[in-house]
């Protein structure tokens, strides 16, 4: 298993006006920065900024521990129906 590029959400607002420059400018913008901004159906504004990076050693164990974790209670779920088959066909 190796580390994967993941998607992270650095900023989001909501405004009742425009979004402009000013509302964004702070942001330290890289190349791939995804900019997102849309009007809602009432007429307010809404911005994200999405970023694509490599997780962190610290989200890369967390991964693997929860899809450990899935492995696991898949495992039992496919032996509890096991013992379920096994028991009709044994009848």
């Amino acid at each position: 298993m190796e580390k994967k590029i993941i998607q992270k959400t650095i900023f989001w607002m909501t405004k009742e006006k425009v979004i402009t420059w000013k509302d964004i400018k702070h942001i330290e913008f890289q190349d791939n920065d995804e900019i997102g901004i849309q009007e809602n159906d009432d007429g307010s504004f809404y911005a994200c900024v999405l970023r694509h990076e490599l997780e962190t050693d610290e989200e890369f164990e967390e991964r693997k521990k929860i899809l450990a974790k899935m492995r696991e209670i898949s495992r039992e779920r496919r032996y509890q129906k096991y013992l379920s088959l096994k028991e009709e066909f044994e009848k």
